[in-house]
């Protein structure tokens, strides 16, 4: 990640933007989406470490940081990603127009999604799409 964000969003003092992008991944895998849900991961040992980061910004420096590089980041968060699927050779499938791809390592069979309980499969499920594995 820093490798492809860091030197097209340099900064010339202060975190790292491929830092301010961690931590902001950070809190969305903890299914947190607003920028003030950092704040009481600010001296989280753990969550600085788990994510490589030296510092946790504060939610006021992401937003303003993030919101003023938020279409450059778009266009490297969609080059990251494609990265990510290539290098993890992840199964992808086109479902009415959308590109789909598992998410989960488990096995999950919901009522109502039409799965069977063996093979590998996309359903449209009820809420949304369903990947097994």
């Amino acid at each position: 990640m820093e490798a492809v964000i860091d030197p097209k969003l340099p900064v010339s003092q202060g975190m790292k933007t491929s830092d301010l992008v961690k931590a902001m991944v950070g809190l969305l895998a903890l299914g947190k989406s607003d920028f003030e849900a950092i704040e009481p991961f600010r001296h989280d040992r753990f969550f600085k470490e788990a994510l490589g980061i030296t510092k946790v910004p504060s939610s006021v420096w992401m937003r303003q940081r993030l919101d003023a590089k938020g279409a450059e980041l778009r266009e490297l968060t969609d080059e990251l990603t494609l990265r990510l699927l290539e290098r993890t050779q992840a199964p992808i499938t086109a479902y009415k127009g959308y590109v789909c791809a598992p998410l989960g390592a488990e096995d999950r069979v919901f009522p109502g999604t039409g799965l069977s309980p063996s093979g590998a499969s996309l359903s449209p499920g009820r809420q949304g799409l369903v990947a097994r594995r």
